[in-house]
């Protein structure tokens, strides 16, 4: 598929162009696999530190995919592997008002479920037994960019079904939204949650 010749000019790279964040891929694998001299891949996030330490994680794995050598198997030229979700930063600082998750999820779940707004076989299934279960090594930590895009991450690792992951992922940011207007947590510390 992709032959390797030197490590260095191999390297998936983060560049800019008009200030946003682009991936921009090594020429060889270019040519080969999309028929341009360069190809980038836009990542929709302007250039600050935190995006530009996302966009470099994200070059990691893929990088990590290319130089392994069943690469035909693991590298996805279509990058929906790697894009498929994308999540926008949930909370970025802690402070003295953030919580946990459990105590975030739980306490959505069952507002959910006694209002009405999800059924009771969606609560149990989903809300406190599928969700809560891929939410569960993360319970004790707080929220925070970092924490969403770990979890993204690790469960697409897992290979979970994308659909609920991104209605996961969806109900996370209504638990955050939600917590924000009760005044647990700040505004001035959160931007959106985005799946795409």
């Amino acid at each position: 598929m992709y032959s390797k010749t030197s490590k260095r000019n191999n390297r998936v790279k983060i560049s800019t162009d008009k200030d946003y964040l682009r991936l921009q891929f090594p020429s060889a694998l270019s040519q080969q696999l999309y028929g341009k001299r360069q190809f980038y891949k836009s990542l929709g996030r302007q250039d600050t530190p935190e995006n530009r330490k996302w966009a470099e994680n994200l070059a990691a794995r893929i990088q990590a995919d290319i130089d392994h050598p069943d690469i035909e198997s693991l590298f996805d030229p279509t990058l929906k592997k790697y894009l498929g979700i994308k999540v926008e930063n949930v909370i970025l600082h802690p402070t003295s008002t953030t919580i946990k998750l459990q105590e975030l999820w739980t306490e959505f779940a069952d507002y959910k479920y006694k209002t009405g707004k999800i059924s009771e076989t969606t609560y149990k299934t989903k809300y406190t037994r599928t969700f809560s279960n891929w939410l569960r090594p993360y319970f004790d930590e707080y929220i925070s960019h970092e924490l969403a895009e770990r979890i993204v991450f690790e469960l697409q690792k897992q290979r979970v079904n994308k659909t609920n992951l991104r209605k996961m992922i969806s109900a996370l940011k209504e638990a955050c939204d939600r917590s924000i207007n009760q005044g647990n947590l700040n505004q001035h510390d959160r931007q959106t949650l985005q799946v795409n």
